[in-house]
């Protein structure tokens, strides 16, 4: 496995950097971590579908600072669940010893676009949780992501920013320029 820092890639809407881009044989992973200062759920989703759209990477993964300093352990062990590849045997072995028990319970029926662990006390009250957005290049047929859809736009409006298309976005589904 690879592991690369502050990858640049260039999209249709200019050129992003991701925070971490893992790297295994026919597998790229990009990774953002985000406090909430910094945070823009709308303008995420959009930059991620540039990404996406690329062709270069094939999942992207937004962690939220909390999540990172207090879950650490079940976000990798999440990752290490949906690409063991990523991992050695060793750190298989490991993430899952150390990963909570919500953590291990957790079996999605079908790829995932939001992980969700929630953390409960003695007497079942939910007392934190740890979210992960999850968005994929290739869908399982049938299915669809919005990346997509934003993607498709930004094909159909050559030369836009990023910005200028969520803005564009905006007005058609509201009907008022903001």
């Amino acid at each position: 496995m690879l592991f690369h820092k502050q990858w640049e890639i260039r999209t249709i809407c200019g050129q992003f950097r991701i925070d971490f881009v893992l790297e295994a044989p026919g597998l790229k992973v990009g990774v953002e971590c985000d406090g909430a200062e910094y945070h823009d759920f709308t303008r995420d989703e959009w930059r991620d579908a540039m990404i996406l759209g690329t062709d270069e990477i094939d999942f992207m993964y937004r962690l939220r600072g909390r999540d990172i300093q207090r879950h650490i352990e079940d976000v990798l062990f999440l990752i290490s669940r949906n690409h063991p590849a990523l991992f050695s045997q060793r750190g298989l072995v490991n993430l899952a010893s150390l990963a909570s028990d919500g953590a291990q319970q957790y079996r999605p029926d079908i790829p995932p676009s939001l992980l969700v662990v929630r953390y409960r006390d003695q007497d079942g009250n939910v007392y934190d949780s740890l979210e992960i957005d999850v968005r994929q290049r290739c869908v399982p047929h049938g299915m669809r992501q919005m990346w997509q859809t934003y993607f498709n736009r930004a094909k159909s409006k050559p030369g836009s920013t990023l910005d200028q298309l969520i803005e564009a976005y905006k007005v058609e589904k509201t009907g008022k320029i903001l």
